[in-house]
């Protein structure tokens, strides 16, 4: 476990080896009122730990780097602003291609 995803040379320790990483979720909300501290704790919390995250998969030869948005993988980008009353729900059922119309 790497308890520091800005650690870059904890990050490329784990990645040695691997043919890909994938790099999931972060805060799913930006912040709501726009002051300079809460924009740098949104950029601590997302920016930086991808961007080590991409800097370690080069330096440790990862031929593959997914990133996966924690927003869009629970609900559609329609639905703005993110609240608890447009995300989907844990039940499985509602990513299967054979409930969707």
């Amino acid at each position: 476990m790497i308890p520091d995803l800005t650690d870059v040379l904890a990050l490329r320790a784990a990645f040695a080896g691997c043919d890909g990483v994938f790099h999931l979720a972060g805060l799913a909300h930006k912040p709501e009122d726009g002051t300079s501290q809460s924009l740098l704790r949104y950029r601590e919390a997302i920016v930086s730990p991808t961007a080590a995250v991409l800097k370690a998969a080069v330096d440790a030869g990862v031929s593959s780097v997914i990133v996966v948005s924690s927003v869009a993988a629970m609900c559609s980008t329609s639905e703005a602003p993110i609240s608890d009353a447009n995300v989907r729900g844990a039940d499985e059922r509602v990513w299967s291609s054979e409930t969707r119309g």
